[in-house]
Order: structure tokens, then sequence, then C-alpha cells
């Protein structure tokens, strides 16, 4: 069987982050969401997928080159086509039952049992269910007693929704669903192949789906992702060695005397922490990255190459790739776009601050609401 990642979304809501780099690159615990994506087809025995793309096609291709063990091309669209236009595209690569997958989703979901669903079921198609609180993102559907998806409806008011099952981002389909995708067209499976199909009485199954799913849809939600795959809430490779409870550090790290470290943290290949730094839980330190003299982090995720300045603080913060922090700087609540710089004794704080890639801030100082244009 073989398997399609659709990597096409621009990832807007975890802006500034993905100005430079779509959503599916953006790295959980070190490693890009979409490669994890790859390790759970992999694990479930998948040899073969197609990849479709479009925005930051090249960022996507590059990262997924290094995954062993799984043959990958790729479908570039000229233009966006939606989640089933992108799919429809390669319909004469798909002449057997497939899977669909988000290339952006976080979970460990064991694939095998939704496929095993599906041709016990024998639907036209099969599409994982996951109770979430809020359902304004995402279709819902209700099932009967069957498992037979009765009624699905796309991003519901509140007022609106009948069920807290929604739509996890991944299907098994049979090939006929293509006759419900026309060719050349932007099409969405959630907005208009799902509610064909049901329409003309076509058997969609639903398979409920209650372990760890995150979609990365927020920063918010990206944070939590990579705190989740530190406490072991998620079963990720975090391509790091276990050094005692909570410690995950690669083996090209280098650690100097007199660190602190409290877990659960992970620092990555070729990452450097110098003398008198203090790393506190759920911290994440990307390859590369140079964490100076006295510097403190907590519950920072920091991404790689950046350089963080002697006594800077960071706090309940994300830091771009290659981003350059001064010396006693202070970060909280804050994100930073991929190449910013923070002059030295400067603060962003204290909301969720959000600063656009490759903008400097001035030494000393005091940022407290969005830094998008210089």
């Amino acid at each position: 069987m073989k398997a399609v990642i659709m990597a096409g979304g621009l990832g807007t809501r975890l802006r500034p982050l993905t100005f430079t780099r779509p959503k599916p690159v953006m790295p959980v615990a070190n490693k890009p969401i979409i490669c994890h994506v790859a390790d759970l087809l992999k694990k479930t025995g998948f040899k073969k997928t197609i990849v479709t793309l479009w925005y930051g096609g090249e960022a996507i291709t590059r990262c997924l080159k290094e995954v062993e063990g799984l043959e990958i091309t790729f479908s570039i669209e000229e233009k966006p086509l939606g989640t089933a236009g992108g799919v429809g595209r390669i319909r004469e690569k798909l002449t057997d039952t497939f899977l669909v997958i988000s290339g952006d989703l976080v979970t460990d979901i064991d694939l095998a049992s939704v496929v095993k669903l599906h041709v016990e079921k024998g639907g036209l198609a099969t599409m994982v269910l996951t109770p979430v609180p809020d359902t304004r993102h995402y279709g819902i559907a209700e099932l009967d007693s069957e498992q037979r998806i009765v009624k699905f409806l796309e991003k519901p008011r509140p007022e609106e929704a009948f069920s807290k099952l929604a739509n996890a981002g991944i299907y098994v389909l049979e090939p006929e669903v293509f006759k419900y995708i026309p060719e050349g067209k932007m099409i969405d499976f959630s907005r208009d192949v799902f509610p064909q199909m049901l329409g003309r009485g076509e058997e969609i199954y639903g398979f409920i789906y209650e372990g760890y799913w995150n979609d990365v849809g927020t920063l918010d939600t990206y944070i939590k992702a990579n705190m989740d795959a530190l406490d072991g809430k998620v079963h990720l490779d975090l391509s790091a060695e276990l050094r005692g409870n909570g410690l995950w550090i690669a083996k090209d790290a280098m650690i100097e005397d007199e660190v602190y470290m409290e877990p659960p943290l992970l620092i990555g290949g070729g990452a450097k922490v110098e003398r008198g730094a203090r790393l506190y839980s759920y911290t994440v330190i990307g390859s590369n990255t140079v964490v100076k003299r006295r510097a403190k982090l907590e519950r920072a995720i920091v991404l790689e190459e950046a350089e963080i300045g002697e006594e800077a603080k960071i706090k309940d913060a994300v830091v771009g790739a290659r981003c350059k922090i001064g010396d006693k700087a202070f970060l909280e609540r804050s994100v930073l776009g991929d190449e910013a710089s923070v002059g030295e004794g400067a603060q962003v704080a204290p909301k969720m601050v959000r600063v656009a890639p490759f903008l400097s801030i001035a030494p000393h100082s005091n940022i407290y609401s969005d830094y998008m244009a210089p």
C-alpha cells in the first residue's frame, strides 16, 4: 500500500516562524514534523510514499532526502490545489487502496489499525476522528452503531456543533474517490469531497482515536508538542542519548563544567552550552546553537544555529534559527522569526510577542507588542 503525505499548506497561524519555512519543516524535538510523519509510516511498514507540495517545497524535499528506509517521490503543484486536489493530481499512481496523512501532524497513532478497520468495513473511505474541546477549526462527524459516518460538517459555529469528534487529517481511501475530485481544480477533502460522498450515499467509516494528536495549529500548540515529546506523552525519535532521567543530549553536543540542567530537556547535535549556564525543564536546544556563560533558559525552544548571549534570560519563548540574543537580554512569552536579533539588555515581554525574521531589536529597548516590520 502506498501513502500520500499532504504538505502544501501555509501554516499562517505559526507566523513569524513560517515566514521562512513551511509548517511541515518546523522542528518538534529538533526534528522536522514531516520527518516524524515519515518515521510513523516506516514504523507501520509503508515502503513508498508520495509527498504533495506547494509552499516551501524545496525545504521539504531537502529535509526528506535524509530519511532512510522509505522511497519518497514528490508532486509539486504549480498553484495550490487544496488537500484533495493535490492528491487527485497523482491519481494515476494510486490504483489500489492508499493512505493519506497530513504532513504537519504530531501523533503516534497505530496506522495499521486504521488500515485494518478500513479493510474490514469495506467502505470507500475511512477517516480518523479524534475528540477535541473546540471544534471551530475542524470538520466534525457523527457515527452510527456500525462506525459509519452519517453526518459531517466542516468548521461549525459553536451552536452548530453536534459532535466533538474532529477530522484528524488521516484517511484510508479507495481509488474510486477520484470521481469526486475533478482534475486541476482546487478542492478540499473536508469541505468538498466528503460531503459530496455522503450526499450520494457512499460509505465513509470513522476510526475513533483517543491517543496523542496535535495538529500544531498555533504557537501555543507548537510549544506544547515539544513539551509533550520531552514528557513522553507522544513517542518520537529525539535523535539524542538519554543521560539520566529525562536528559536527552546528542553525542556531539558540548556541555562545559558547572552547567545546571533540570530534566526534561533536549540538547541537539553540535550545540555548545558554556560554563555556568542554567537550563531548566522543557528546554530544547537546536543543533549547532551556542548558549553562552550564565545564560538562563526555562521552557525555551531554541532552533538551530542560534546564539544566546551571556547572562541572557529566556522563558516560555521560541527563538528562531540563527537568531542572536545579546548579553543580558530578556525574552518571555515571545516568538522570534529566523535570523532576528535582540540587542544587549533589551527586553521582549510579557505576552506572546512576535518578532518577524531578520529584524533587529536595539540594545536596551523594551518591546511589549508585535514587531513585524522595521
